[in-house]
Parts: structure tokens; C-alpha cells; sequence
């Protein structure tokens, strides 16, 4: 059979199970309320604390010193003021973000279709089939240090890892299932200053010869299903509450599923 008519096939069994994980992560982004409180009203104080210093100089013609000292006078009700008002204001913006921002993130980590999409079929080897695809964005870093990520699609094939952009200027390139020997949990990106959270976590792959392309996805656990037998390591800075309880979460999925069949992986490395 000729390679522009070789057969490829789709496992679409687990497409409700990507929907519902991506339906129940977009569902949990909200405000960090405590966080944007505790921030709001430190910033708050701060310039009501300001004001006063700048009135009681104009108005009432006291030093810097004087201004300084009389102003912790004004501070407990400051203080309170701020909180009040923060409470407000941190209400509001936590709506917006479940009505706004919510749907903006989904967006964001659930790109549209790249427009390359059917021309996986005509790079793939005698006998290569395609399992599974997911939308992600992967992490790139240039030759001059600039970071970004870019849109694209994650195709499984029971061969290779392929990454497919959306941009034409990127070439698509695969990974051998072979090459990966472990999966690095890490830090979600960030959104209005580390101030949205819920957010899944990044899903680094790290090759035989070092670290690889780092995915964010809002289906963690299926890149995760993907390598049943490949260890879970916890990335560097990683300290975030719910990213720990999302690693934990990742093993105790995976430890209940079925294995596939993949290459053996690197038995020197160990979960974290």
C-alpha cells in the first residue's frame, strides 16, 4: 500500500474522559480571595496612610516627622477602612472572574484547532496509528532567552509523541515513547499576578538526554495516562497546597487504571 494511503486510526473511547476532566478543571478556576484580600487591603492602608501624611502637611503645616507620627493615629481606622472596602472590591472581581476570566482561561488552555490539522497521517511510519490527540500549549524558549508559549495539538501514536503547532512557521516534531523516562509536575501559569487559582498544573516531559517540552493542558491526567509506568517527579519552586494535592491526585488515578503497553522506563528513577 502506498505511504499516502496508509491507515490510521483514532482511539476516541476516552474523549468523554478528557471533556469531563477539562469541564471539572475549568470549573475550579476562581479568585484567590484570602490572598487578594490580604493584598488589596495592605495597598489600601497604604495610600490612606499617604493621604493623611499629605493633608496634615498642607492643611495643617506639620512636619514630616510630625505627619509621620500622627498618621499611626489614623492607622487602626485606615485599616479597617481598607478591609471593608477590599472585601467589596475582591466580591466583585471574584464574580468577574468566574463569569470572565473563567471562560478566558478555558480558551486559553483549550485552543482552537490548528489549521494543519489531517497532515499528522502523511508523516507517520508503516504501522504508526494514531491513539488519542489533545489540545495543549507547550513552552518554548528562543535562542535569545524569550519565553512564550505556543498553540497546538498532542497527538499519541502506539510509536511516538507528536507536537503539532498551529503556527505555520513551527515544524511539528515527535518524541520516540521510548525516550521519555519520567513526568515533571509543575507550577500552573499564571493569571492576573498569581492571583487566579485552581489552575492545573504544567506536565514537563523529561527525556534520556534532559528535560523536554513542558504542556499545559486542561487534562493533566490523560498526558499522565499515557505513561502509566513512568515515574511522577514534583517540579523545582513547586509549593502551591493544591498543585501538591493535584500530584497526589494524578498518582492515585493513574495507580487505578490499566496499564498500556509502552517502552520500559528509566527503573532507577522513583516517584516523588
Amino acid at each position: 500500500m502506498l505511504p499516502f494511503f496508509r491507515e490510521t486510526t483514532r482511539v476516541t473511547s476516552n474523549d468523554s474522559t478528557i471533556f469531563d476532566e477539562e469541564t471539572r478543571r475549568s470549573n475550579e478556576v476562581r479568585l484567590a480571595f484570602g490572598r487578594a484580600v490580604m493584598y488589596s487591603t495592605v495597598v489600601l492602608t497604604l495610600l490612606y496612610e499617604l493621604l493623611v501624611i499629605v493633608v496634615l502637611q498642607r492643611q495643617f503645616g506639620f512636619s514630616l516627622l510630625k505627619s509621620l507620627v500622627g498618621s499611626l493615629l489614623f492607622l487602626p481606622q485606615g485599616l479597617f477602612g481598607s478591609f471593608l472596602i477590599s472585601l467589596a472590591l475582591c466580591g466583585l472581581l471574584a464574580v468577574m472572574v468566574r463569569m470572565v476570566l473563567r471562560p478566558v482561561v478555558t480558551l486559553w488552555y483549550h485552543p482552537s484547532r490548528p489549521q494543519n490539522e489531517g497532515m499528522l497521517e502523511f508523516r507517520l511510519g508503516a504501522g504508526e496509528t494514531i491513539r488519542q490527540e489533545l489540545p495543549i500549549r507547550w513552552r518554548w524558549l528562543d535562542h535569545t532567552g524569550r519565553r512564550g508559549w505556543s498553540i497546538g495539538t498532542l497527538a499519541l501514536t502506539n510509536r511516538r509523541l507528536w507536537i503539532l503547532p498551529q503556527r505555520w512557521d513551527q515544524e511539528p516534531h515527535a518524541i520516540d515513547l521510548s525516550e521519555v523516562v519520567a513526568l515533571e509536575i509543575g507550577q500552573p501559569p499564571r493569571f492576573l499576578g498569581g492571583l487566579v487559582e485552581g489552575l492545573p498544573p504544567t506536565v514537563t516531559l523529561v527525556l534520556k538526554q534532559g528535560e523536554g517540552p513542558t504542556l499545559a493542558t486542561l487534562a493533566p491526567q490523560t498526558i499522565v495516562s499515557w505513561f502509566p509506568d513512568r515515574p511522577l517527579r514534583r517540579g523545582f519552586f513547586v509549593d502551591d497546597k493544591r498543585v501538591l494535592e493535584t500530584i497526589d491526585e494524578l498518582a492515585a488515578n493513574r495507580s487505578r487504571e490499566r496499564p498500556r503497553p509502552h517502552a520500559p522506563a528509566d527503573q532507577n528513577l522513583r516517584i516523588l
